[in-house]
């Protein structure tokens, strides 16, 4: 993305600029979304928590996983993923100009973001987390 197409949220126009019916709509999702984000939040927050405390019992009972009913629960260590690495290709003799040449861009999609500007975040994560607030963004 070039310079010129970068988003500096703190920098979008108010909703007051648009239309009356408009505005009253925009207002009412906007604050909505707000409240979701909130409840969210603390859902996942308490979920976390949950199954952290499964994963305790499962652990002391010395099993795989464990059921009632049709709901079921396992904790377990997953294997990494593979990636390749440009800087260990680089280390084991494959050029630069050959590593250029070989990434390929896939095709532009779309993104739909909501922010509170007064809660700091990290880039890449949802409303509320560490980082940049209102700054530029890609």
């Amino acid at each position: 993305m070039g310079d010129k197409d970068k988003l500096v949220w703190k920098d979008l126009p108010l909703i007051s600029t648009l239309p009356p019916n408009d505005f009253r709509h925009a207002r009412k999702n906007i604050d909505e979304i707000d409240s979701l984000d909130e409840t969210i939040s603390i859902a996942k927050a308490r979920r976390e928590k949950l199954m952290d405390e499964l994963g305790a019992i499962q652990r002391k009972a010395k099993l795989k996983g464990f059921r009632f009913g049709t709901l079921a629960y396992a904790w377990r260590v997953t294997k990494g993923r593979k990636t390749l690495s440009p800087e260990l290709l680089l280390t084991n003799g494959v050029k630069a100009v050959v590593i250029e040449k070989s990434y390929k861009v896939g095709e532009p999609g779309e993104k739909q973001e909501f922010r509170d500007l007064d809660k700091p975040r990290g880039k890449g994560k949802g409303k509320g987390e560490e980082g940049n607030g209102g700054r530029e963004e890609d």
